[in-house]
C-alpha cells in the first residue's frame, strides 16, 4: 500500500481550518454552532470555503433571519440588516492545517461604506 492509500481525508466539518473559521464566525455573528453546521453541510457553501482556502483572498459571511449562515465571494448589499463579517488572508497563499491561525484576519462589516473603507485601508496599511 502506498502512503496515498493510507491517507484519510477528514470530513469537511472536521477539518481544523473549518472548525477554526466556524468558531470565529459563530462568535462574531452570535450564532449557535448547529446553525453553522446546518449551513456548512451545503455543497455550495463548502465549495466557497474550499475555494477561499486555496486561492481567494477574502470571503464574506452573514447571518440571515432564516437562521442560516450565508457565504459569498462578494460584498453583501449594504442595505441588508443581517450581521455581516469578512475573513481576509494576510498573504495570498493557500491556507493549510499549519498556517491557518496566522494568516486569517476577521472583521465586522460596517453599515456605512465610507467607515468600512477607512477601516479596511488601515488594516491593509498595518500588514
Amino acid at each position: 500500500m502506498s502512503d496515498e492509500e493510507n491517507l484519510i481525508v477528514p470530513p469537511f466539518l472536521e477539518d481544523v481550518r473549518v472548525q477554526f473559521v466556524a468558531e470565529k464566525v459563530c462568535f462574531l455573528l452570535q450564532l449557535q454552532r448547529q446553525i453553522w453546521e446546518r449551513s456548512a453541510a451545503n455543497g455550495e457553501f463548502q465549495a466557497l470555503l474550499k475555494d477561499f482556502f486555496q486561492k481567494e483572498t477574502v470571503i464574506y459571511f452573514s447571518s440571515s433571519s432564516k437562521h442560516c449562515v450565508l457565504a459569498s465571494n462578494e460584498v453583501p448589499p449594504v442595505a441588508s440588516q443581517d450581521r455581516q463579517i469578512y475573513i481576509l488572508k494576510k498573504r495570498t497563499t493557500a491556507i493549510n492545517s499549519e498556517n491557518y491561525r496566522g494568516l486569517l484576519t476577521f472583521g465586522v462589516l460596517s453599515a456605512s461604506p465610507l467607515m468600512q473603507l477607512s477601516c479596511v485601508i488601515q488594516q491593509v496599511i498595518a500588514l
